[in-house]
């Protein structure tokens, strides 16, 4: 049932493509398909018997992704993406396991982009769309890069000689509720860009404010059984609001012909009285391109419980969630065109009082098409 309907929305936006002038220039078809085996080492606490005990876990994981973008007019184009994976907010990511079985397909992005050609620099998106807001050096703090929210975001840039200004503006639904009120979150991002030394280097700095609305008193968003380091009351309800100012910078600079990014993430949510600040620190080094191009990362990330919703940050690090500290590297590398090979590894200890161990090694095989 879920594959036909997913069709018919594929069939719907290729009869859209089709109506306008030159359809088979208008609609264009991408994709990737990544083959991943994953170790994990890590400590647990059992809140019963007050024990912890390790575990080790070996797992062999596929994510598959295909993307429809249709250009309407010259203002107007729409995006599907269809993927491998169950129904995480935060995972793409399908294991092989279940005896053979059938994998499920699920709508991963859906949404129209909207360029003005009238008003320089105005952009609009409406659906289920990939995060529109500035990640300084690829940062996850506050948001995993694998959310993707609901319902509509719009950009205005403006430019005065080389100082650029991005004014980003958002509101997504989290649960929208028959009886009882919806819980929703806005979101506003101011981001100042200036280049220098030549064009050699860049500067970004900025400010976010993310407002979740509805979310004290109300379980715990998508598994309503787990906080993923979220402070609960007695009845399993968020106990705090949450209300995050984000301060940002990045630094861009390419030395002896290698791009290098500096960054650093501040976060604090003022609804909550403690445990409501984290941050991070990215480090990239080289570029994915052509064969034989490559990429280093490293990032340090340290989140108090109640610093953003856990289901939404990071779901990698620590196994997802708040309330915890560590790190990842990550390195990539392009062994022929469109095909990369690359390695993660993180370590964090989970429970900034209690400091469970949590490893984890990531092998990857990427390919991409178009």
């Amino acid at each position: 049932m879920r594959l036909s309907i997913y069709l018919v929305l594929l069939f719907s936006l290729l009869v859209v493509s089709v109506e306008a002038e030159g359809w088979p220039d208008n609609v264009k078809f991408s994709g990737d398909m990544r083959y991943r085996h994953e170790t994990i080492d890590a400590e647990e606490y059992n809140s019963a018997t007050e024990e912890i005990t390790a575990y080790s876990q070996n797992r062999h994981r596929i994510r598959a992704r295909l993307k429809v973008l249709g250009t309407v007019t010259e203002d107007f184009s729409a995006v599907l993406r269809f993927g491998l994976g169950g129904e995480d907010p935060a995972a793409v990511n399908q294991t092989l396991t279940g005896s053979f079985s059938r994998k499920d397909i699920f709508l991963d992005l859906a949404y129209f982009d909207y360029k003005s050609s009238r008003v320089t620099g105005l952009e609009i998106w409406g659906g289920k769309m990939l995060d529109p807001f500035f990640r300084p050096g690829e940062a996850r703090l506050v948001w995993d890069k694998n959310t993707m929210p609901e319902g509509l975001a719009a950009s205005y840039a403006i430019d005065y000689d080389r100082l650029k200004f991005k004014i980003n503006l958002a509101g997504f639904w989290i649960e929208e509720r028959k009886k009882g009120r919806d819980s929703y979150t806005t979101w506003i991002q101011g981001v100042f860009n200036y280049p220098f030394g030549g064009n050699k280097g860049k500067l970004h700095w900025g400010a976010s404010y993310f407002s979740f609305i509805n979310a004290q008193g109300f379980k715990p968003f998508f598994d309503s059984t787990k906080g993923y380091g979220n402070t609960l009351d007695a009845e399993g309800r968020y106990l705090w609001d949450y209300d995050i100012a984000e301060f940002f910078v990045e630094l861009d600079y390419s030395f002896n012909a290698i791009p290098l990014v500096f960054a650093f993430d501040y976060a604090h949510n003022a609804a909550a009285d403690s445990n409501n600040t984290g941050y991070e620190m990215c480090f990239h080094a080289g570029q994915l391109g052509g064969p034989g191009t490559w990429k280093l990362s490293y990032f340090y990330r340290y989140l108090e419980s109640d610093m953003v919703i856990g289901r939404f940050a990071d779901g990698l690090l620590g196994g997802g969630g708040t309330d915890q500290k560590g790190f990842e590297g990550r390195l990539s590398y392009m062994m022929g065109p469109n095909t990369e090979v690359g390695a993660v590894y993180y370590h964090s200890a989970v429970g900034l009082d209690r400091k469970l161990d949590y490893d984890r090694l990531m092998l990857d095989l990427r390919l991409h098409f178009k």
